[in-house]
């Protein structure tokens, strides 16, 4: 048999450029990496690409080159190296029709972190979205993660903690869905999450995540560091020290928290130690380059001077801070601060900073009685407030903004406080102004926003389907939110908070757009549009604006009117909030007789509001009352003189969150003819929780229109009929829930199907009616008008849902009202408005009727039964009824004399014609 020969193949010889490659790779990835290693693989990777780029052969491979090589140098921390590789790579792709879209999607992250490396934030973001574009082309593409994750990072860094954690749960749940986990990044992203936790202050949620993360053995020092941030930041500063004290570096940052424990302890020696060790480190890194970590060391440093009352030498640290934690802002003045932030990137520490220097220039004037050091300390409060502005509105959701509102709020006092100090030593009104102007800061500030924004929307041209998709998004996230509320089933509750954690991050990506078209982000703040001129030109002449600021120790209220701008302060008892809040429970009842004592009440706070404004609104009928803190609650017509006259008998009375609203408010627009009145329970309804209202059918039948009655009387009716209305009337039960606002509702007919969310109305879906056209809701529903009190923004009520929609004037009820007496109000209120009067001159007619009713019984006419209706909207024009009267009867005598004219003129011709 012969032998079969076998005939062994030559090994295949790699291209050289491959060959490089896997020798770059290697010199990349060494397990003791040094300088020589690190540099040789560079030149490989550099020689690799030269060979490509010469022969024009193997783009693919060109392109793996690039990137790579661009990563490596991210590794190294040479960010703007690493963009000239990055760049080169999408130059390949753009010219190789071949390479598919998707294989740009890692450079593009890589390249937006080098540039986020380098604090070029708006840079950074546009390398994001292309590559979320291609995210969107491509849902399974690989490390999609990454830039979830790094999308969360870029939203925390500017400060939006909210809108980071729909980021992180996605990165996370994106990462668990692959099978196979890199550990090493869950628990980068599960650390991230938890750090926006403890920046939100839910320091449990943090720890929680922090201590899970710790299992997996990866990162433990890093993980250890930030559980002692967490301890950090709720101030058990021991035990922060404990767990910093076991991790193994030595960072600026570690340091940083150090020193601010040593600080919290009083432990000065301690904490100047460490910070002087964080600077030493910032000198070898960084040299005199600026850097966010070195800010924060400035700061805590100038903290200890200032806690050692070396109130110059700590503002001399706090100006290097401001330095470093703004790029293009540099001086070394004291007195010097920055009004320009398009480039601030650590928005939250500078913040800190600028209410830090403040306060140690206020403490620097009583130190030395220098009215520059007060003015200073105002002056850079006015710096605070602007970066705060121009933070909120890069934010696209109002939770995000209420915490810059909180943040605003914890500062309103002091430069109030200070304006009204300098303008004792000085005279000079510009600071009572200027005290005007911060208190529009602290007003309902998130609802402002909103509706400028919506305005815009309007007026910008904004494509109607960008506008839809925002608005069906909004309404998808909001029902399925309320779904689950009431979920029990723990794997469908995970399912909802992913599905609503992808439709989030949806509306984000649309607001965005929004916002780029609006320019929303490059106005001014809202305080800066409401001047005194602007507001008295829409004060009518027989108005004024009672707009009051409370504080702990005094009441400061501004009185504008057409043409004067006066103010005045009262001081107050310490026990004066609670006594406001307690004298709303107590016009609540409704048994026995505390009419004596509520006249007592209304005139000692006539004393405290009022009395003192009495020389500027003598000649005045309308008061536009802007409240503030517990005075929300606050029934003004209840407030009696010392000819005990109430405020009712005197003035029509109007509430509103601010001028600012105000005046947005009066800008001319026309409204939908028509009304809609909607009473579920007008008849009893069997085996509902739901109590009938039978004097409801009286009250919407009183103003008339398209009236629905009983099971007509649905959410769905009312949801697809709103917008078409001009005047809108609920007469039905409501509920405010004082712990989660979210879940306060509007009842209407309970469907055959009776789950809450088909015939309650929650809150939140009120916001994404679109009522702007509409001119009046009147909410005769028991709490629609009250609910939790939010410092800096009032009470988050039904009524405010409403304005959120867009109406401007909102009659609703302040607790659970009588069913009678408020459909006897409602239908004198429904009469007068047919007869042209304004809607607060109507209200307060119909009010004053009520109690001069003869047939109601004393016993019915106690506050519980009338003042909780109350009016929250803007200065309406009166229709001179009797004006159009005189000049209709004018036409009738004219035709009149008209027809005698004829008549005699044809007697006169017959009888010339029969004379003939």
């Amino acid at each position: 048999m012969a032998a079969k020969s076998i005939a062994l193949a030559a090994p295949v010889q790699q291209p050289e450029y491959k060959i490089l490659f896997a020798r770059a790779e290697k010199f990349a990835t060494a397990d003791k990496p040094t300088d020589q290693t690190d540099q040789q693989a560079l030149i490989l990777y550099q020689q690799v690409i030269s060979i490509l780029s010469k022969t024009g052969t193997d783009a693919p491979f060109l392109l793996k080159a690039c990137i790579n090589t661009g990563a490596f140098l991210q590794v190294l921390n040479r960010p703007k190296e690493a963009i000239t590789y990055f760049t080169k790579a999408f130059e390949v792709k753009n010219i190789t029709l071949s390479i598919p879209d998707s294989a740009i999607f890692r450079p593009l992250i890589y390249c937006g972190n080098s540039y986020y490396q380098q604090d070029k934030l708006d840079s950074a973001e546009i390398f994001y979205n292309r590559a979320k574009v291609i995210a969107e082309k491509y849902p399974q593409i690989n490390e999609v993660e990454r830039l979830y994750n790094t999308l969360g990072v870029i939203a925390y860094s500017g400060g939006n903690y909210t809108k980071s954690i729909p980021y992180y749960e996605r990165a996370i749940s994106t990462l668990e869905s692959r099978g196979n986990i890199e550990n090493s990044l869950m628990v980068s992203y599960k650390s991230n999450l938890a750090s926006a936790y403890r920046k939100l202050k839910r320091y449990n949620d943090a720890l929680k995540l922090y201590q899970q993360a710790l299992q997996l053995h990866e990162q433990t020092d890093k993980l250890l560091h930030n559980i002692g941030s967490v301890y950090l930041a709720m101030g058990e500063s021991r035990l922060a020290i404990s767990y910093l004290k076991q991790v193994n570096y030595q960072d600026q940052k570690k340091l940083n928290d150090l020193g601010k424990a040593s600080l919290q302890l009083h432990d000065f020696n301690g904490a100047l130690s460490y910070l002087k060790q964080a600077e030493s480190i910032n000198t070898q890194k960084n040299h005199d380059h600026k850097n966010s970590d070195h800010g924060i060391t400035l700061k805590y440093l100038g903290d200890v001077l200032v806690a050692q009352k070396q109130m110059e030498q700590g503002l001399i640290y706090y100006q290097q801070s401001i330095n470093n934690l703004l790029l293009d802002f540099q001086s070394n003045d004291i007195y010097a601060n920055p009004d320009n932030f398009n480039t601030v990137f650590n928005s939250a520490e500078l913040l800190d900073v600028l209410s830090s220097k403040a306060a140690a220039l206020e403490s620097l004037y009583t130190q030395n009685h220098r009215i520059k050091d007060l003015d200073a300390a105002l002056k850079t409060y006015l710096s605070f407030y602007k970066l705060a502005d121009h933070v909120e509105r890069f934010y696209e959701n109002d939770e995000a903004r209420y915490l810059i509102s909180n943040r605003k709020y914890a500062l309103h006092q002091q430069p109030i406080d200070l304006c009204l100090q300098l303008y004792r030593l000085t005279h000079n009104k510009n600071y009572i102004e200027e005290a005007y102007r911060l208190d529009e800061e602290n007003k309902a500030s998130t609802l402002a926003l909103y509706l400028e924004q919506s305005k815009l929307k309007v007026k910008s041209g904004i494509s109607p389907m960008l506008l839809k998709q925002e608005i069906d998004l909004k309404a998808n996230i909001t029902r399925l939110t309320l779904q689950a509320s009431g979920q029990t089933d723990s794997l469908a509750l995970l399912k909802l908070k992913r599905t609503v954690n992808d439709e989030v991050i949806k509306l984000v990506s649309v607001q965005q757009q929004v916002n780029q078209q609006t320019g929303f982000s490059q106005f001014n703040s809202h305080s800066d549009n409401v001047s005194l001129i602007s507001i008295q030109k829409i004060i009518p002449e027989q108005g004024a604006i009672l707009s009051y600021h409370l504080s702990k120790q005094y009441v400061l209220c501004f009185v504008i009117t057409k043409n004067t701008f006066n103010f005045f302060t009262s001081t107050t008892p310490a026990d004066f909030q609670a006594s406001v809040k307690s004298t709303y429970l107590l016009a609540q009842n409704k048994t026995g007789n505390n009419n004596k004592q509520m006249r007592a009440i209304g005139q000692s706070l006539y004393s405290k509001l009022i009395k003192q404004a009495e020389p500027f609104i003598k000649d005045k009928k309308d008061l536009m009352i802007i409240p503030d803190d517990e005075l929300n609650y606050l029934p003004f017509e209840l407030l009696i003189n010392n000819k005990a006259k109430s405020l009712l008998k005197q003035f029509t009375i109007t509430y509103n969150y601010s001028c600012t609203i105000l005046l947005g408010n009066n800008a001319a627009q026309a409204k939908h003819p028509g009304s809609l009145g909607m009473a579920p329970f007008d008849e009893k309804i069997a085996g509902s929780e739901w109590a009938s209202l039978p004097a409801s059918k009286q009250e919407i039948e009183a103003m008339g229109g398209y009236l629905l009655f009983g099971p007509k009387a649905t959410k769905q009716a009312f949801v697809d009929a709103a917008h078409q209305f001009g005047t809108i009337h609920l007469a039905t039960h409501a509920y405010a829930n004082d712990k989660n606002p979210d879940q306060s509702f509007i009842v209407f007919y309970p469907s055959s199907n009776n789950t809450d969310i088909n015939y309650k109305l929650f809150q939140p879906e009120i916001y994404n009616l679109k009522l702007d056209k509409t001119r009046l809701v009147m909410l005769s529903a028991c709490e629609s008008g009250t609910g939790e009190l939010v410092n800096g923004e009032g009470l988050m009520s039904l009524s405010r849902a409403f304005s959120y929609a867009g109406c401007n004037n909102i009659v609703a009820s302040m607790w659970k009202a009588d069913d009678n007496a408020t459909a006897y109000i409602a239908k004198k209120f429904h009469t007068y408005l047919k007869k042209g009067f304004t809607i607060t001159r109507a209200l307060q007619q119909a009010k004053l009727d009520y109690l001069n009713d003869d047939h109601i019984p004393s016993t019915q006419k106690l506050p519980a039964y009338w003042t909780h209706m109350r009016l929250i909207g803007g200065f309406e024009k009166q229709h001179d009824h009797h004006r159009f009267i005189i000049y209709m009867l004018l036409i009738a005598a004219i035709f009149l004399i008209a027809m005698i004219i004829i008549s005699r003129n044809r007697i006169k011709r017959n009888r010339t014609y029969n004379q003939g």
